[in-house]
């Protein structure tokens, strides 16, 4: 019955775990590489969702902030995934004259990350524009 095998029994044996143990060193290195990378890593999606997750908890102060302002009331603070993860600050303006104490007051309440403002006009005119974190 040995006609067919060109090497003894054992010798496979040995090939086949040492095989496995590098297989299962390299897995645990890529798992590890992949997880370092998701925690801290370069790739844009992950700064992205620290964005979004700092967004999210700044939210609600800021939305208090705009309740506080009569001017302001009508607006909704609340998180954009755009330009990386933002905050989105969006409703009905009253008038354009109040845009820059709009952003004053939002640049107060020291947000983590940029701010996007999505904002109209009574008369249906569109104000907006993105202000990077400085």
């Amino acid at each position: 019955m040995t006609l067919f095998r060109s090497h003894p029994v054992g010798a496979t044996k040995k090939r086949s775990a040492r095989f496995d143990a590098i297989l299962s060193i390299l897995l645990l290195l890529g798992l590890a590489v992949l997880f370092y990378t998701m925690r801290y890593g370069p790739l844009p999606f992950t700064q992205q969702i620290r964005n979004l997750k700092a967004a999210e908890l700044h939210a609600p102060a800021l939305q208090s902030r705009l309740n506080q302002d009569t001017r302001y009331a009508g607006l909704k603070a609340g998180i954009w995934p755009g330009e990386g993860g933002c905050l989105s600050v969006h409703g009905v303006l009253n008038s354009e004259a109040e845009l820059p104490e709009l952003k004053k007051l939002v640049m107060a309440s020291k947000p983590p990350v940029g701010v996007i403002y999505d904002l109209e006009l009574p008369t249906g005119e569109h104000l907006g524009g993105w202000q990077p974190l400085k």
